[in-house]
């Protein structure tokens, strides 16, 4: 019996004994439920006081009893270190470059043509021949010279003219409302010695169209641009003069742009079959509005509304004008229709 001990393991030896322990004790076959893992060991509760020897079934041990371990193993021992990396074999020699190949050879270039031979001048057609040149004729005689006439006498000097027996119309002197040439209304006279080429200016009657009002018109067909000049054609508004007298001048810009409006409904006027109305100045309308109380209607009638001139304004979107209700000068817009008088200088 003892030499089969001996053959057992030390961890076998210790779970042999144990067993026996148990039996000794009372706790019989209960002893193999003690058996747990070879890890872990074996946990046993001795009492203190009774000696009672129990399997807890947990790790711990009641009150009073002492926790007795069999059979546990100790801790693993450190893992042992790794060895060293072998060193890298050499790395093995690169092969030679192959020598290039050799270039192959240029094939031969073609042969350039020759040059054909260059063709043969024609020969010059034969020049035509000169006429004659004809015999010139014969110079006639000239002719004697015929004897001068004797100086007549001077006639008597006429009797002068009076110009007072002449109306204004009749192109005698005019004065301020008289009815001129034209069949208007004289509105500036300037004095006596008033250098050429005219001294009157009148405006057209309120029935100048046909009907007993001054129409409504557009300044111009193009609203947005200044008129041309007559010499060079560039536009500026400074072209357009304010003056008394400019206003001719101002229309015969005017009709180098606009195609209708204002102007040209002025130039259209032929009252006293005379070609040279207008469109007045904006002085010139100031002049007008200056002399309205010495017409009396219904023949030379004004309304109290804004009255177009020939003159622009800086902003080339506008004209000069005037209120004919207390003889404001301003501008109005040229797609805005005022109401338009014209007149003539003689």
């Amino acid at each position: 019996m003892l030499k089969k001990i001996s053959s057992l393991s030390n961890n076998r030896l210790g779970r042999f004994l144990l067993v026996v322990v148990l039996i000794v004790g009372g706790v019989g076959a209960q002893a193999t439920a003690l058996l747990k893992s070879e890890s872990d060991g074996y946990v046993v509760c001795v009492n203190s006081k009774t000696k009672f020897v129990s399997y807890p079934g947990t790790s711990s041990c009641p009150k009073g009893s002492k926790k007795l371990i069999f059979g546990a193993q100790g801790a693993p021992g450190a893992s042992g270190l790794t060895g060293a990396t072998g060193a890298q074999g050499p790395i093995g020699l690169t092969g030679a470059t192959g020598p290039a190949g050799a270039t192959g050879a240029q094939g031969p270039i073609g042969l350039t043509g020759s040059t054909g031979p260059a063709g043969a001048t024609g020969a010059q057609g034969p020049i035509g021949l000169t006429g004659s040149t004809g015999p010139a004729g014969a110079t006639g005689a000239t002719g004697a010279t015929g004897a001068t006439g004797a100086t007549g006498p001077t006639g008597a000097a006429g009797v002068a003219g009076s110009s007072a027996s002449l109306t204004c119309a009749q192109g005698g002197t005019c004065a301020l409302g008289d009815t001129g040439p034209g069949g208007g209304i004289v509105f500036i006279v300037k004095t006596a010695t008033a250098a050429a080429p005219w001294r009157y200016m009148e405006a057209a009657p309120n029935t100048w169209t046909g009907s007993t009002e001054d129409p409504a018109l557009t300044w111009c067909s193009n609203t947005s641009s200044f008129v041309p000049a007559l010499n060079s054609g560039p536009t500026f508004w400074l072209n357009n003069g304010n003056a008394i007298g400019a206003g001719f001048a101002n229309t015969q810009r005017m009709l180098r742009l606009c195609t209708w409006g204002a102007a040209n409904a002025a130039v259209g006027y032929n009252g006293g079959g005379k070609s040279d109305w207008h469109l007045p100045s904006r002085d010139e309308l100031e002049q007008l509005y200056a002399q309205r109380d010495r017409f009396s209607c219904p023949s030379f009638c004004f309304y109290p509304q804004f009255y177009s001139s020939s003159s622009e304004n800086e902003d080339a979107a506008y004209a000069e004008g005037v209120l004919f209700l207390n003889g404001q000068t301003g501008r109005n817009t040229k797609t805005n229709p005022v109401r338009v008088r014209p007149v003539r200088a003689f």
